[in-house]
């Protein structure tokens, strides 16, 4: 039997995104991953956080954190990237203004996948877990909406062909589908690379 697990966080950036196509999932959606909220929305947002002056390069959370806060952007912006083995962080995304921070962790009390920091002098509205959880009971498009793009980021991430844990194995080995369970549900991106078994030569 062989099998592998392989960790890599390496190249990703937002146009690795687009590798997704192609593996029995969705073609990327990037306006959908990244949307920005409208001047009503933000209004409304307002009541469940409040405003934040940061200065440059704060670091608002980091690689595994868990319950974390949404940031939305007033000025100024947020940097988020996936943290490597070598060299430097690859940045994902700089959100601007009405744009908000955060992929589908904030849904569940798994991890972070990505670390987040202020992208020059910035004004952000902070919304803790307990206002995030009643902005999600009581503003339904704004819910919607936010849902809607932390599923789509989490896919790109999952896409990102470089990154996260690579499987390899034997298809339909008992221990590379036991590792593969085990796996599910992690903060770790997984992919499966799976090989067949050649036939003896008689």
């Amino acid at each position: 039997m062989s099998l592998m697990i392989e960790r890599e966080f390496s190249d990703t950036s937002e146009d690795a995104a687009v590798k997704i196509r192609g593996r029995n999932t969705p073609e990327f959606r990037r306006d959908l991953a990244f949307p920005a909220f409208t001047e009503d929305m933000l209004d409304r947002l307002r009541v469940y956080g409040q405003e934040e002056n940061f200065p440059p390069n704060v670091t608002l959370y980091l690689h595994g954190e868990r319950e974390i806060d949404l940031f939305v952007v007033l000025e100024g912006g947020i940097e988020t990237s996936l943290p490597a083995t070598v060299g430097e962080p690859k940045v994902i995304r700089e959100y601007g203004r009405l744009e908000f921070s955060g992929e589908l962790n904030l849904l569940n009390s798994q991890g972070s996948l990505i670390d987040a920091r202020t992208n020059g002098a910035s004004r952000l509205i902070r919304i803790p877990r307990p206002g995030f959880r009643r902005l999600m009971r009581d503003e339904g498009d704004i819910a919607n909406l936010i849902t809607q793009a932390l599923v789509w980021r989490r896919l790109g991430i999952i896409g990102e062909t470089s990154g996260g844990i690579l499987v390899s194995g034997y298809a339909g080995d008992a221990e590379l589908m036991k590792i593969q369970r085990s796996l599910y549900g992690t903060v770790i991106p997984t992919r499966s690379q799976r090989s067949h078994r050649s036939n003896p030569k008689v």
